[in-house]
């Protein structure tokens, strides 16, 4: 059985997008923030991103909605990917917070929804507590585009 990381380490982080320039930045990115993050893998089309989640246990995966092999596939990766790998936070990146994305990830089984249009390091926070932690001040962990969020 694959676990989360334990409190004290690295959060190991996975990340998939349409292509290879953009996975490595967004894994520079995460590396130089002040949270202790592990990029453990990156990938570009739908079967990588399966196989390099079961050979890389992660804590959190940031999968693009659009990916190499087609746009909006992202939805289906974390679909499947939910049911292989049920320890993993999934945050699915999209291109601009349409009401419509960000709806269909959360159907898909995202733990949040990113725009692409929002600052970086609101993505992933302080695992200490809460495992995915908090986003910004210390709050709780909630996606910006969390309807909850915005009912409450």
């Amino acid at each position: 059985m694959k676990t989360i990381s334990q409190a004290g380490e690295p959060i190991r982080v996975f990340v998939a997008d349409a292509n290879a320039m953009a996975c490595h930045l967004m894994a520079r990115v995460l590396q130089q923030s002040c949270q202790p993050i592990k990029v453990v893998g990156s990938a570009t089309e739908s079967v990588e991103i399966l196989k390099g989640l079961d050979a890389n246990p992660s804590d959190v995966a940031i999968i693009s909605a659009d990916l190499r092999d087609g746009p909006i596939t992202g939805f289906r990766v974390v679909r499947e990917a939910r049911a292989t790998c049920p320890h993993t936070r999934f945050i699915v990146l999209v291109d601009s917070p349409e009401r419509a994305l960000v709806v269909e990830g959360f159907r898909a089984g995202a733990d949040g929804v990113f725009s692409r249009d929002e600052p970086f390091e609101d993505t992933l926070a302080d695992k200490k507590g809460g495992r995915v932690g908090a986003v910004g001040g210390g709050r709780p962990y909630q996606p910006r585009h969390c309807p909850s969020a915005q009912s409450g």
